[in-house]
């Protein structure tokens, strides 16, 4: 590869390293704000926590019976449906402010 395009191609990946931080630190902001503002938002941020918690009590299990098997399959499925409901209500919130 030439050396002008290896350039390019360093200039590249570090917008986008630039970007995704830039991306990240709204994402944050963005967060931070719904938390203050908006009930059902909190209400989902710690619905979240709460599936995160008890997942990580499911993982720290050295041999899980069929059971936590089952609820921490269910707990991850919550806690992703959570997580984009989260999401709609920061998008929704971007696009009107």
């Amino acid at each position: 590869m030439p050396d002008d395009q290896k350039i390019f191609v360093r200039l590249e990946n570090k917008f986008r390293e630039e970007k995704t931080a830039m991306d990240m630190i709204t994402m944050e902001s963005l967060k931070e704000e719904l938390l203050k503002e908006n009930q059902a938002f909190r209400e989902l941020a710690t619905q979240h926590q709460n599936y995160e918690k008890r997942l990580s009590e499911l993982a720290g299990l050295t041999y899980p019976n069929d059971e936590e098997l089952l609820e921490e399959s269910v707990l991850k499925k919550k806690k992703l449906a959570v997580k984009d409901e989260m999401y709609a209500i920061m998008e929704q919130y971007s696009g009107v402010h």
